[in-house]
């Protein structure tokens, strides 16, 4: 059965024929069916692999898995992740074999990580060591952080209670090419760790950096880490969590 030869019962839609009574169950069925092909058939490519568990993916590859098409979307390479499944809603994106001819360079990409406070600890520019929220993506490749936001898991309520950071308690985002002598950062969250309440969540605003002659506002292939500045915050026991969007831009 060819679309063309959708039977309609009442309703003229030319070429489609119109049957002008009540369609038998088994023209029904086969108008469900011939219109599933369809669908299928768009959302197949003969040139797409077939997923397989035992491979990494990352950022905009493609897969085929139960006659659908996946593009993923993450910004973490992830293995074992099987498209389709509840696990997978911010990892797979089933689309339609277009999307092979002029694959979107625009998506939004969902990030999260969690640092312990034992990393809060020593994650100054100069004393410490950033922590990486966003790996790099490859050549060519580079994130335009939309929105971004710090949550402190501060838990007044543990015995004994949590305790505030003091100190250095600006948390800010850059590229890993940072100067820290040029202050060069893509966002800040001010006083993110001094607030003595239950676990809350503050934004990152957005920053105009200062670059030295080295660095480049958004470099390509190059990990975005998160800091709290020169020196590492005193005292202070809660994890935090970074996470947010970005655009992935292909230069």
């Amino acid at each position: 059965m060819a679309k063309e030869d959708i039977l309609l019962r009442s309703v003229i839609n030319p070429p489609l024929a119109t049957k002008g009574s009540i369609e038998t169950l088994a023209e029904l069925d086969g108008n469900f069916v011939e219109i599933y092909n369809a669908l299928v058939a768009l959302s197949n490519s003969p040139n797409v692999p077939i997923y397989n568990n035992a491979i990494t993916y990352s950022l905009g590859e493609y897969v085929s898995y139960n006659n659908q098409l996946y593009r993923f979307i993450s910004g973490t390479p992830e293995v074992n992740i099987t498209p389709g499944t509840p696990a997978a809603a911010l990892i797979w994106l089933a689309v339609y074999a277009t999307d092979l001819v002029t694959p979107p360079q625009n998506d939004l990409v969902a990030f999260s990580k969690v640092i312990t406070s034992a990393q809060v600890l020593n994650m100054s520019a100069a004393a410490g060591v950033p922590q990486e929220v966003i790996p790099a993506l490859g050549a060519g490749k580079a994130p335009q952080i939309i929105s971004a936001s710090c949550q402190v898991l501060f838990d007044s309520a543990a015995s004994p209670p949590s305790i505030p950071y003091a100190t250095n308690v600006n948390v800010y985002l850059a590229p890993n090419t940072f100067d820290v002598a040029s202050d060069a950062r893509y966002f800040q969250a001010a006083k993110v760790l001094a607030g003595a309440a239950d676990d809350y969540t503050f934004p990152f605003d957005p920053v105009v950096p200062i670059f030295d002659a080295n660095i480049s506002q958004l470099p390509a292939n190059t990990p975005v880490m998160a800091y709290v500045g020169v020196d590492n915050p005193t005292a202070g026991d809660s994890d935090i969590i970074i996470s947010g969007l970005y655009r992935l831009l292909t230069f």
